[in-house]
């Protein structure tokens, strides 16, 4: 029998099947024991130390073991502990001082609207989002990748760690995409460049959130802008190319069990209209496989929005003032 430890805070319970203590608490107070991940980076560091695979090629059938890492046994440690967490928050840490994006003003307020996802309060939200963030002068894409987009990351990180259910998480998902149609009619928009793009999330992809953020951040830079939502079947995306006619096709990914269906999809666009389509990809899935961005074949790729914005302008624009 392992020795139930001392130093974690919470219920224990024993895993039968790994032999391992797991611990749970309200979603409100792990946010507050644990601080979450608010950015990118750390919310990778995050998920491989948290990391709880609800799927069999993530665990095999116990969904308390771990996907295995290279150079690391299936069976080993991967959930936060005394020692983890303090690391987490240290290189968390460097994290903000070396990135300058997000300070103390916009922690604090991820910290509150998160908190108001998790308790469900789509009026604080929005008074979190709106009164004390864009009325406060917080730019609107600023809020959008370091407040919705981080706090996302912190809900993904809840549900995949098992500390909340899918029903907090939709509950939490809808909530941001109300405070997106919110934020909409104030964005911030450039002078129209000429060039459309389309996105649009891969068959079977439910997570649309992520494309939604992205098809706002085009339209803030002056590109002609439709969204299509999420989980596009193959043959009405290509029938939407065709009528559209898009310069640019960006393809959302959040669940990396997707990509080989993303492949797919690339495969049967590339043959229905040509190597003259131009294509972006995105999500979260590439940070988990980041090898399978040079796989896809896609002329751009960003780590978050304003990346796949900027390397899209350097692609498309690159004959205009």
């Amino acid at each position: 029998m392992v020795a139930q430890p001392e130093s974690m805070e919470g219920d224990h319970t024993l895993d039968q099947c790994t032999g391992r203590w797991h611990y749970s608490m309200k979603p409100s107070r792990f946010v507050r024991v644990h601080g979450g991940i608010s950015s990118r980076t750390g919310y990778t560091i995050w998920w491989r130390y948290g990391y709880c695979g609800r799927y069999g090629q993530y665990g095999g059938t116990c969904h308390h073991l771990t996907r295995p890492q290279p150079g690391r046994e299936a069976s080993a440690r991967r959930f936060p502990n005394a020692d983890t967490i303090p690391r987490i928050r240290q290189v968390r840490a460097k994290i903000y001082v070396a990135g300058g994006r997000v300070d103390r003003e916009l922690e604090t307020l991820l910290d509150r609207y998160v908190a108001a996802q998790l308790a469900g309060d789509s009026r604080e939200a929005l008074r979190v989002v709106l009164d004390d963030g864009v009325e406060a002068g917080i730019a609107i894409p600023t809020l959008y990748l370091d407040v919705l987009t981080a706090a996302q990351h912190r809900i993904g990180a809840l549900w995949q760690t098992n500390h909340i259910s899918v029903a907090h998480e939709h509950v939490a998902t809808g909530i941001s995409q109300l405070v997106l149609a919110h934020l909409y009619p104030l964005l911030p928009r450039a002078p129209l460049v000429g060039r459309r793009v389309l996105v649009s999330c891969i068959d079977s992809e439910l997570h649309e959130l992520g494309g939604r953020m992205v098809a706002d951040f085009f339209e803030m830079a002056g590109f002609t802008t439709r969204f299509l939502g999420s989980s596009l079947p193959t043959n009405d995306l290509i029938a939407m190319v065709r009528e559209d006619q898009p310069d640019l096709l960006v393809l959302s990914v959040t669940m990396s069990p997707h990509l080989r269906g993303l492949s797919k999809a690339v495969l049967c666009l590339r043959d229905a209209v040509g190597d003259r389509l131009a294509l972006a990809v995105g999500g979260q899935a590439f940070e988990w496989d980041p090898s399978a961005i040079p796989a896809v074949g896609a002329e751009v790729y960003g780590r978050d929005a304003t990346e796949s914005v900027s390397e899209a302008r350097q692609l498309l624009l690159t004959d205009m003032p």
